[in-house]
């Protein structure tokens, strides 16, 4: 079920071919129907550590239409685990819980201020006896050397790489094991200004004016964004985070960023599951 190497796909678009660029899309999106994209290479080291310790129980963290929730629950489930995620907000019923539901996840709701002074914060795996506990969006080294993972699946090499950023752990995963031919460009998909100069600082070129609001802000130019690339290519992307990594690659080819002759990868990380019809 799952599926690796995930395809790198070429994308013929008029405005790439027309600057003489090539854009190509690693599709990990396609991994896994429910572990897909970034998640799961972030969860399978994890994992893999778990099943090691023995470890029967996984705890995590995440909002109302987490995917990181719902890729935990199915990993979870495939290993005979039981599982927990901790819900920022008001309870609520929505595709992505009742999916972790079904799949054997318990669901805690915590107000935004209990989720706040709860949550796990640092970076680093929690372990009892019989549990483990998972930062939020799997932030920790683990699951960063399983981002890396990636530039061995590829077939080619690239001048630029296209990541979003959510919590930062898999761009950091990306560019800590990136080939020095290829410069790893971050699209910040969230307004945080600490996480893009940390990774400012880690020598990751970050873009952060294309958030469009903030993390999860949506409008019709970014919902038409996705209708466009689907019209033009077949590939779905997500208003959270693909969305806006895509405008972003057609701005900086407007720019004149890219050059011709340059190959371009864009990262598709997946989180497609929850937009079914009861999405916002």
């Amino acid at each position: 079920m799952i599926r690796l190497p995930s395809p790198e796909q070429r994308v013929f678009h008029p405005l790439f071919e027309t600057a003489g660029v090539e854009l190509w899309i690693k599709r990990d999106d396609l991994i896994h129907p429910e572990i897909s994209g970034n998640k799961w290479r972030k969860l399978a080291p994890i994992m893999e550590e778990i099943k090691k310790r023995g470890v029967t129980k996984v705890i995590s963290y995440g909002g109302a239409w987490s995917n990181h929730l719902l890729a935990l629950a199915a990993a979870a489930h495939q290993l005979g685990m039981d599982s927990m995620g901790i819900v920022r907000g008001e309870p609520v019923d929505n595709s992505i819980l009742s999916r972790c539901s079904d799949l054997g996840m318990k669901i805690r709701f915590l107000s935004r201020e209990e989720y706040r002074n709860l949550r796990k914060v640092d970076d680093v795996l929690g372990w009892t006896e019989d549990t483990c506990i998972i930062p939020e969006g799997a932030n920790c080294p683990e699951a960063r050397q399983g981002m890396a993972t990636l530039w061995s699946e590829l077939k080619q090499d690239y001048t630029y790489l296209l990541d979003s950023v959510g919590s930062g752990t898999s761009v950091r995963g990306l560019s800590e094991s990136a080939p020095s031919q290829t410069r790893v460009l971050a699209i910040m998909a969230v307004k945080d200004h600490g996480l893009a100069a940390s990774l400012r600082a880690m020598g990751i070129r970050v873009f952060d004016e294309y958030t469009r609001g903030g993390f999860a802000k949506m409008d019709d130019e970014l919902f038409g964004s996705c209708r466009a690339f689907r019209e033009d290519t077949g590939i779905l992307l997500d208003p959270v985070y693909t969305a806006k990594q895509w405008m972003a690659a057609l701005d900086l080819l407007d720019q004149g960023l890219f050059n011709k002759g340059d190959r371009v990868l864009f990262v598709h990380s997946g989180g497609l599951s929850g937009w079914g019809a009861d999405r916002p």
